[in-house]
């Protein structure tokens, strides 16, 4: 479960691994720092992309808005267990 967990031993979430609506929350907040970025003077010189745990809820919250990404060219990038890295560019849909 890379990066789904709490990193702090004194939390009593510490090892379990986020609820949907954490995981809801952090789509949210990394596409809010995406929008900022788009929305930059630099906007044209750069590529926007979130890097995401590679499990069906956080796939399902992606295909919830793929249109949405591919409009706005954010790229997703899967990770899995293993830190392997599966990317997804804005003109693809992931796959549930």
């Amino acid at each position: 479960m890379t990066g789904q967990t709490s990193s702090k031993e004194e939390s009593a979430r510490f090892r379990k691994e986020f609820t949907l609506s954490q995981k809801e929350d952090q789509v949210g907040r990394l596409l809010l720092k995406c929008c900022h970025h788009l929305s930059s003077e630099r906007q044209r010189e750069i590529l926007v992309g979130l890097a995401l745990p590679n499990d069906p809820q956080h796939r399902r919250l992606i295909m919830s808005i793929a249109g949405v990404l591919s409009n706005r060219s954010i790229y997703i990038f899967r990770v899995g267990d293993r830190i392997q890295v599966e990317p997804e560019p804005p003109e693809t849909k992931m796959s549930p």
